[in-house]
């Protein structure tokens, strides 16, 4: 009998270790694959906040060039300002009509303001428009000169950017002149595929004037041609001409004339 009890006495201890073992081992291993799995959302989580971060400088790049083209946006709404009190008489009526529309455009530019982080495609219409409008001004300009000259005024002198002349016909000739004297070295800074333009980083100084055909290469190898639409100091915005441009273009392709 007493053999029985500690025959009982030693079976049971002997399942109380397996079970201790078997605990301790299922136990370790839980905590092995807790650790692991805990050590894989940190390495997701830091991973997504690394594309956030990425994502937060492009955004901020995008405002950062939204604002550079406001600047610019008002720098020539101050200088048409100048330019319509200088202007001959006879054309009031228009004068009258584009200081009003600039300064609608002012207002609308104001309001923009506030949404400017949602809001890039509509400062992107603005400025097109203003460079239509500018491009009406250009041409009240000229024909200014040329009344002026008709009223027996040629020998006053026409100021035309970026030279200074006596008549239209060597205005002409000069800033053609000019476009041959410099060599354009320049590079893309920007390209927005939804509206079919690149940002350059070279402008009036370097003899850019709208209307102006340029050349986008890479490596020497020419990708295509694009169109100068807008002109400002340091800057300068091109329209795309062709499709196959729009998908090759890239940031720091090489642009020329």
């Amino acid at each position: 009998m007493k053999i029985n009890i500690w025959r009982f006495l030693t079976i049971g201890l002997v399942l109380l270790l397996a079970f201790m073992a078997w605990y301790i081992y299922e136990y370790d291993r839980t905590s092995k694959e807790s650790v692991a799995r805990v050590t894989k959302e940190k390495v997701s989580i830091e991973q997504q906040m690394m594309d956030v971060a990425k994502k937060k400088k492009l955004l901020e790049g995008e405002v950062a060039m939204a604002n550079k083209e406001k600047a610019d946006l008002l720098i020539k709404i101050n200088e048409y300002e100048t330019r319509l009190k200088e202007m001959s008489s006879g054309y009031d009526d228009k004068i009258k009509e584009l200081n009003d529309t600039i300064e609608q455009l002012r207002q609308d530019l104001a309001a923009k303001e506030e949404e400017l982080p949602k809001k890039n495609s509509e400062i992107e219409s603005l400025r097109r428009q203003i460079a239509e409008y500018e491009g009406r001004l250009m041409s009240l300009n000229k024909k200014a000169a040329n009344h002026e000259t008709s009223s027996g005024k040629a020998g006053t002198p026409v100021t035309l950017e970026p030279i200074t002349v006596t008549g239209p016909e060597q205005a002409q000739a000069a800033k053609k002149n000019f476009a041959k004297t410099k060599k354009l070295n320049a590079k893309v800074v920007d390209v927005n595929k939804e509206f079919e333009f690149i940002v350059i980083n070279a402008g009036k100084e370097s003899g850019i004037n709208a209307d102006d055909t340029l050349f986008v290469y890479r490596k020497k190898k020419m990708l295509g041609k694009v169109l100068v639409e807008r002109v400002g100091d340091g800057v300068s915005v091109a329209r795309i001409l062709y499709k196959s441009l729009l998908d090759e273009v890239k940031k720091d392709d090489e642009v020329s004339t």
